[in-house]
């Protein structure tokens, strides 16, 4: 059984489905256990492979032989479904992040891969799996998507190379970025506009902090989903060096959003508010006012990171 964390980037149910079909094709009995929806520009990568937590409890009732979590390292991150995943009897953990913990029997963590897409293609050329058409469209929508299509500092001589040989198995991606970039509803645009309307400078221009509420929400006609690449189009403002978008979730609690641009390394102040992340990208989840957590955030901000 194969885990990510809630609300799935491109990252996480790109390698998962990579995973998974690997593992399928070893004749290995293999799913991608979900707690939440897919955004739907992601949903053709985990189509036919993923089951949601009753189904796999009901398939499992007797346990299974290996959990592994991809993308992740933490069961916060997948709170449903920790039972379920301790229920494995090996467990693995494959991620990126650089504050990943070791909490499984077999760890392989790379804070240095552009991407845990990355880290699957290896470990699945280690095992001498033949990487198919299907294997190579969902490593290639991971490493895109977490790369900001090759354009962070997290992508690599490496992440160059072995998108270059996934070309060798699928001589084009065009129809995969299609799909993930060019499907966007009306709502988005409408929801978006709302909160670059709300977008606040701060730090002398360095920094800039936005909020998603579900107000926001009901007003545009849109869903969470709708506001992923905001936090970074707030990033590629001028002389902004760190952005923050925070999210309004249903159960009243707020995720926080970091990107950093060049020098900012936003993992620590995340991680001090229980999250973490990698140094240019970074969050956390926590309870409480949400105007009390702009201005905490805001002030944190300007004193830890910009100085």
């Amino acid at each position: 059984m194969i885990f990510t964390h809630i609300v799935m980037d491109g990252d996480a149910i790109g390698s998962a489905a990579a995973l998974c079909l690997a593992m399928r094709k070893e004749g290995i009995d293999a799913y991608v256990v979900t707690e939440d929806e897919l955004a739907k520009n992601l949903s053709f990568l985990g189509k036919d492979l993923c089951i949601d937590v009753a189904e796999a409890e009901k398939m499992f009732s007797d346990g299974h032989d290996i959990s592994v979590c991809v993308d992740c390292s933490e069961e916060s991150r997948f709170p449903k479904r920790a039972a379920l995943f301790n229920n494995g009897a090996v467990k693995v953990c494959i991620d990126h992040h650089k504050t990943a913990d070791t909490i499984c029997d077999y760890n392989y963590v790379d804070p240095e891969a552009g991407a845990t897409a990355q880290l699957i293609y290896k470990l699945i050329k280690a095992m001498g799996t033949e990487i198919d058409k299907d294997m190579a469209v969902r490593i290639y929508a991971g490493i895109a998507t977490d790369t900001g299509n090759f354009q962070y500092s997290n992508t690599t001589k490496e992440t160059h190379q072995i998108v270059s040989e996934l070309y060798d198995i699928c001589d084009s991606f065009h129809e995969v970025s299609v799909e993930i970039y060019e499907n966007e509803p009306f709502a988005k645009l409408k929801l978006q506009s709302e909160i670059f309307d709300g977008a606040e400078l701060f730090a002398g221009g360095k920094a800039v902090i936005a909020s998603v509420t579900q107000d926001m929400l009901k007003r545009c006609g849109a869903v969470m989903d709708d506001s992923e690449g905001t936090v970074s189009r707030l990033r590629a403002l001028e002389n902004v060096e760190v952005a923050a978008l925070l999210r309004e979730n249903e159960d009243g609690s707020i995720k926080a959003s970091l990107r950093a641009k060049t020098y900012a390394d936003v993992s620590e102040l995340c991680a001090s508010h229980g999250g973490g992340g990698h140094a240019k990208a970074a969050g956390f989840t926590e309870y409480g006012n949400p105007e009390k957590i702009r201005e905490t955030l805001k002030k944190e901000i300007e004193e830890k990171i910009i100085g």
